[in-house]
């Protein structure tokens, strides 16, 4: 990543075994150059209707289990979308 990463900005985090999430920079790893603390800040997902075999409709909604918790991140699991 060729820019300067600011506290307070916010970035996609990919991982390797689970989805890309969205994190704000909160603060740079002590005695780390490449090692950043991201808060999770992904929106929860959009609820989703469906229609039930034999009648009837439910409801789906990506609920985001992880918001507001903090992660140590490196800077080449960064990017900007």
């Amino acid at each position: 990543m060729n820019k300067k990463i600011e506290i307070g900005e916010k970035y996609w985090v990919q991982e390797k075994d689970a989805d890309d999430w969205l994190g704000e920079v909160t603060a740079k790893v002590e005695h780390s150059r490449t090692k950043f603390v991201l808060k999770d800040v992904t929106p929860d997902g959009p609820r989703i209707w469906h229609q039930a075999p034999g009648g009837g409709a439910y409801v789906t909604t990506f609920t985001n289990g992880f918001s507001e918790e903090r992660f140590t991140v490196h800077v080449d699991q960064l990017y900007r979308t």
